[in-house]
């Protein structure tokens, strides 16, 4: 639509407007609503291979218009569309105030990338669409907006991936020592979303029967148990009581937490000796 209006805003056709008898309009071919009752006398302006009944303010010469571009296209009911358009020079600004939302939702996911962004991982950047003062703008940048969100998912996954087995490397020389199938780990510091994830991998990997660890970061207490016994649902409830906080799940998979750090030597001494009975 936006080629074939362009393109007879170039022909430069003369806007004639004439008033004329209904009946001889129509029988030069004017276009009419027919939803629409007419007076005998109407209206008709034609220009190039357009006539058509209106009551509209036009331009003398098509060229006056000078561009014409979508800005949007919105559904209001079966088969019938609203279009908005933008017309003059300097179309790129003018579709650029449409693109608004869009581009407000591509500063939010360059903010988010720039957080997330770490030199030892490595990402190909989008090419970032050219405005063009065309509803093909719109359609670009969604499609911008939605390769991006991608792009994040994927590299976020990808940068904890990263950090989870650069926290299990961390944590060979605690790791080293497990003898026992039943074990508690107190760690230090370590990212919260990372947890599960050595949780799962040192269960694994020294094949033990029951798990039970701790961390501590910022003065927040996280307890996170695995269990082959079925006890682990009973490990948390027992630590989380002891340093005045909450906790439960399953009973081979428990997670909780504590406020008390005061309390949390004399929980931990006490999970021991649960998981050593």
């Amino acid at each position: 639509m936006e080629k074939l209006v362009n393109e007879e805003i170039k022909e430069s056709h003369k806007v004639n407007v004439t008033q004329m008898n209904l009946d001889d309009a129509k029988a030069r071919g004017a276009q009419a609503l027919f939803t629409e009752k007419y007076d005998n006398v109407v209206r008709v302006v034609d220009m190039g291979d357009s006539i058509e009944l209106c009551g509209g303010t036009h331009v003398n010469n098509t060229s006056d218009i000078k561009g014409f571009a979508i800005a949007s296209i919105e559904s209001i009911g079966s088969g019938v569309y609203r279009i908005e358009a933008v017309t003059g020079d300097k179309l790129d600004s003018k579709v650029s105030l449409y693109l608004k939302t869009l581009l407000n939702e591509i500063n939010n996911l360059d903010d988010k990338l720039s957080k997330l962004e770490i030199k030892e991982v490595k990402y190909n950047k989008l090419e970032v669409p050219k405005i063009l003062g065309s509803y093909q703008d719109i359609i670009n940048y969604r499609k911008y907006l939605d390769d991006y969100k991608l792009l994040i998912r994927d590299y976020e996954k990808e940068v904890n991936e990263y950090h989870e087995q650069q926290a299990l490397k961390d944590l060979s020389k605690i790791t080293n020592h497990i003898k026992s199938k039943h074990e508690v780990l107190l760690l230090q510091d370590y990212d919260e979303s990372l947890l599960k994830g050595i949780v799962d991998q040192i269960f694994d990997e020294h094949k033990l029967e029951t798990l039970f660890l701790c961390n501590v970061r910022d003065g927040k207490i996280t307890f996170i148990a695995k269990s082959s016994l079925g006890n682990a649902n009973t490990l948390i409830k027992t630590a989380s009581e002891m340093t005045d906080g909450r906790g439960g799940g399953r009973p081979d998979f428990a997670r909780g937490g504590g406020t008390n750090l005061s309390k949390l030597d004399a929980a931990l001494n006490q999970i021991k000796v649960m998981i050593n009975e």
